[in-house]
């Protein structure tokens, strides 16, 4: 019997006896995430989501969905940073600054990376607006957006400068993406999905059979 046949998914209430919730501080000082503490905490059973010991199917079809959806908010915010990366090499420019050739091209490949981004979004929103089931798009859309992400904010910096290393939103924000390819599965976990359902490649040797 596979190991995560014994996983459930709950309900629970922030307000539960006997849980307890701690920040955690990240880098750049936020505090998105949190530790919790249970202690004696109990469940009703009309909290569990889906079937007893089905909480692995709810988890990953949860995660699909949600890698899927975030393309919504991600490529606003990438296409934003592009925006104005561009914006800025082109004061650059136009104040007599010598800008390296590489440099451009960066910038250029950020842009159509962003739009690459875009399309395959909206054909992955196309699939779940008719009702069918999340795949191994969510995680390829997960693990090139991220990664692009990372890719996006060293560019800003190097535009921006020792400026934009000192300003919270450019300084914080690469702090930040730091973090995007650990959250909602690690870019190697994503690369062996996509490795092994959708190129047919033989399991990681690593993983383990019964997971």
């Amino acid at each position: 019997k596979p190991k995560h046949a014994g996983i459930s998914c709950v309900l629970i209430p922030l307000d539960s006896p006997g849980l307890t919730i701690r920040p955690i501080k990240r880098m750049n000082g936020d505090a998105d995430f949190n530790e919790l503490f249970f202690d004696e905490v109990r469940i009703p059973l009309g909290q569990v989501v889906g079937p007893l010991d089905g909480g692995w199917k709810v988890a990953r079809t949860t995660l699909s969905h949600e890698h899927l959806t975030n393309f919504l908010g991600q490529q606003l915010s990438q296409a934003n940073v592009v925006d104005r990366v561009i914006r800025t090499l082109a004061e650059r420019i136009a104040a007599g600054e010598p800008v390296e050739a590489a440099l451009r091209r960066r910038v250029a490949q950020a842009w159509v990376n962003t739009q690459v981004l875009r399309l395959n979004g909206m054909r992955n929103a196309a699939k779940l607006v008719q009702g069918q089931d999340p795949g191994p798009e969510g995680s390829i859309q997960k693990l090139v957006g991220q990664e692009e992400e990372k890719r996006l904010f060293e560019l800003a910096l190097d535009v921006q400068g020792a400026a934009g290393l000192a300003a919270p939103r450019w300084g914080g924000a690469y702090l930040s993406t730091r973090a995007s390819t650990i959250g909602g599965g690690t870019s190697e976990i994503h690369r062996n999905k996509i490795a092994e359902r959708v190129l047919g490649m033989p399991r990681d040797l690593w993983a383990d059979e019964e997971a």
